[in-house]
């Protein structure tokens, strides 16, 4: 462990500071471009942010029937058909759910981007 927490400090200048900015200023791009495509408010203000950012989703079709956060069929598609891993749970109970997503410094605006994609055409198979 502090073999990595040295190299996490040392990836850029500025060491753990610059690392938790650059983090948190990706996940709060990152939600914002979410938001955006899905068409979705922001659930909380940019100062409650870190590097996890949470957004609602649609609510999940045919009504509660989730016995756990790790069984949402939207979940199992996105790591199925787009090789995407990201939490889809419900919140604060099923059917209703959100996204969350946790920003790191090798993360890029198009990772963000094609998560965006997936979640849009995964949504639109659900309705169908």
């Amino acid at each position: 462990m502090p073999d990595a927490l040295r190299f996490l400090g040392g990836l850029m200048p500025g060491g753990w500071d610059a690392l938790r900015r650059a983090n948190r200023e990706g996940a709060l791009a990152a939600r914002r471009m979410l938001a955006a495509r899905l068409g979705v408010p922001l659930p909380a203000p940019d100062s409650m942010i870190g590097s996890l950012a949470a957004l609602p989703l649609p609510d999940a079709p045919g009504g509660p029937r989730l016995p756990s956060p790790y069984k949402e069929p939207l979940q199992a598609a996105l790591v199925g058909r787009h090789r995407i891993q990201v939490p889809i749970m419900p919140w604060p109970q099923a059917p209703k759910r959100l996204v969350r997503t946790s920003t790191q410094i090798y993360n890029e605006p198009q990772d963000v981007e094609r998560l965006a994609e997936a979640l849009l055409l995964e949504l639109l198979r659900e309705r169908r």
